[in-house]
């Protein structure tokens, strides 16, 4: 259900916005959206704040298809990229919760055909908790295409592995692998016995995300934002077949943000009955750090740091999405259940998503009673850094 907010009162010059005041948010961040996306030049954007119970707010901004002057809404469809990896991630739980994938098992015992080259002695086995994690040790894309010239599909992608090698240990540092997704959802197929997409697609229809979808229809596709580069629109978009599990989502922010509520909310109330609260918990709980994570502390297909300037605000997870086009983010505050999506479709839009997601963040937040500390009340304490001999 969105929310529609038709008269929006002014909110005060100086100091928070009142409590609950949903009207007030609305004029604060609509008047601070333009100016992010005039100094970009971004073409369309669309927004989303979510709740546990619903979608708070949405709208869109600027044209979907500038040149057909198509409006985006909040219905537009982007690319989300690498926002796929928490839906993957999901998708995967539901296999952990019937007993068909153990995450700490060798990812060999799903994928038979698995081998990698690996200069490291001793090193341990590729899991598919250590590949959710970023810790899998894997490289983070495969590059060589097949024999016909395109991307090798994530499904074939196991029996190109015997010429690739392993980055570093499994475990030991955290370094962001796409291939390591791919992998893991033609995993969750094989066991299965169905497609990924199948997996993932029934997996969103369930949450009432009736768009969202790995294998957008022609009718999904009508509705996607025509991407722009420079001010140009660009016509020809990359190929997904490589990264389909990594990267292949094709959503609205609404339908994403559905998608979010998941994790938003009382953990005894949080899964939508999809998945488990102890799933959801599993997949918010920060790994264990090791000194070469850098303190880019990860859950389950979620990064799990504040972004910069929201550290004042507690627990987050969000994740980041960009196919070369387009330009997306999701925030989540997970102790005051408010999350915001916002996507892009304009290559040079990465600063302005940010802005705008962690603006629209931090007004939900004041709404809530939740407020950045004053230059009187002192700086945010900073996370304790690991001592310099931690790293050797």
């Amino acid at each position: 259900l969105t929310v529609v907010l038709a008269s929006c009162t002014r909110p005060p010059e100086h100091g928070s916005l009142p409590p609950r005041d949903w009207p007030a948010l609305v004029h604060a961040l609509t008047r601070s959206i333009e100016p992010e996306m005039n100094a970009a030049d971004v073409v369309g954007l669309s927004i989303a704040i979510v709740e546990s119970e619903g979608i708070r707010w949405s709208r869109g901004f600027g044209f979907a298809d500038r040149e057909r002057r198509q409006p985006a809404t909040d219905q537009t469809i982007y690319r989300v990229g690498s926002m796929s990896k928490p839906v993957t991630a999901a998708v995967l739980m539901t296999l952990v919760e019937q007993d068909r994938l153990d995450l700490d098992a060798p990812l060999a015992t799903y994928l038979p055909g698995f081998a990698i080259q690996s200069r490291f002695e001793d090193a341990g086995p590729v899991t598919l908790r250590g590949i959710l994690t970023h810790r899998s040790g894997l490289p983070n894309l495969w590059h060589k295409p097949g024999l016909d010239g395109r991307p090798v599909p994530y499904n074939q992608l196991v029996h190109e592995m015997k010429h690739a090698a392993l980055a570093y240990p499994p475990g030991l540092v955290s370094k962001y692998s796409s291939l390591g997704f791919n992998l893991a959802g033609h995993a969750a197929e094989v066991v299965a016995g169905r497609s990924f997409v199948e997996l993932a697609d029934d997996f969103l229809g369930s949450l009432g995300a009736s768009t969202a979808s790995f294998d957008p229809s022609e009718s999904t596709m009508r509705s996607l934002a025509l991407p722009y580069r420079k001010g140009r629109p660009v016509s020809e978009l990359p190929e997904l077949d490589g990264e389909i599990p990594s990267g292949g989502l094709h959503t609205s922010v609404l339908d994403y943000a559905q998608f979010s509520r998941l994790f938003l909310g009382t953990r005894d109330h949080a899964g939508a009955g999809v998945l488990s609260p102890s799933s959801v918990g599993e997949m918010l709980a920060v790994e264990p750090p090791s000194p070469l994570d850098f303190e880019n502390l990860r859950g389950l297909g979620w990064s799990r740091w504040a972004p910069e300037g929201l550290g004042y605000a507690g627990s987050f997870a969000s994740h980041g999405g960009a196919t070369v086009l387009y330009r997306c983010l999701a925030v989540l505050s997970l102790d005051h259940d408010v999350g915001v999506v916002v996507c892009a479709n304009t290559q040079e839009s990465r600063q302005a998503v940010f802005r705008v997601a962690t603006e629209a963040v931090r007004l939900a937040l004041e709404l809530k009673g939740i407020r950045a500390p004053s230059e009187d009340e002192g700086p945010v304490p900073l996370q304790p850094v690991a001592e310099k001999e931690a790293f050797e």
